[in-house]
């Protein structure tokens, strides 16, 4: 359908909370409908001839317009209707990359690093903070009377062996002292 719809009006209507919607109007253009440029040439005409007289004329003539606009309406949306899988699938992709530059956006924003996945069977993390306190400046309420700093929140080091009989990860400390953060975090 490219080429053969032209936005003619456009606005941003406020509903007056923090989401817009916008309001657009919407022309078939004439040089893909001959019959359109005919019926519009011809009403042309009929408006600068003027006079009480043509007044039906004009009318008649506005009213076969919007009938034939109603169909080719009609056309346009069976085609897209048509193309429906098409497009759905194309904006399934659009959402996962969308996703995929969003967390690389996040993940540079807390100055993130890609892991390294490996064979070995070992899990080494360095300095681990969790996104949503690192996104906090790293205060929590809780963290001031456990982590002992002030207020700011210990990066934490999670090493696992990939070597036998040293795959166990034992967590323990005080009430919210982070176990269940930790082990969400990664």
């Amino acid at each position: 359908i490219t080429g053969q719809v032209e936005i003619v009006r456009f606005r941003t209507l406020s509903t007056g909370t923090s989401h817009s919607s916008a309001s657009y109007s919407f022309r078939l253009c004439s040089d893909r409908y001959p019959i359109l440029k005919l019926l519009r040439d011809k009403e042309d005409r009929l408006l600068k001839a003027g006079g009480k007289e043509l007044d039906s004329d004009v009318v008649a003539i506005q009213n076969e317009i919007e009938t034939v606009e109603s169909q080719i309406r009609t056309g346009l949306a069976q085609h897209v209707l048509g193309a429906a899988e098409i497009i759905d699938a194309g904006l399934n992709v659009l959402a996962r990359l969308d996703v995929i530059f969003a967390k690389a956006a996040f993940g540079q924003k807390l100055h993130g690093s890609i892991p390294r996945i490996g064979t070995e069977g070992m899990i080494s993390v360095q300095s681990f903070v969790h996104p949503l306190l690192a996104l906090n400046n790293g205060f929590t309420a809780t963290s001031s009377t456990t982590r002992g700093q002030s207020g700011h929140v210990m990066p934490i080091d999670l090493n696992l062996s990939g070597e036998d009989g040293q795959r166990a990860l034992l967590i323990s400390g005080p009430n919210g002292g982070g176990k269940t953060l930790s082990m969400k975090s990664f």
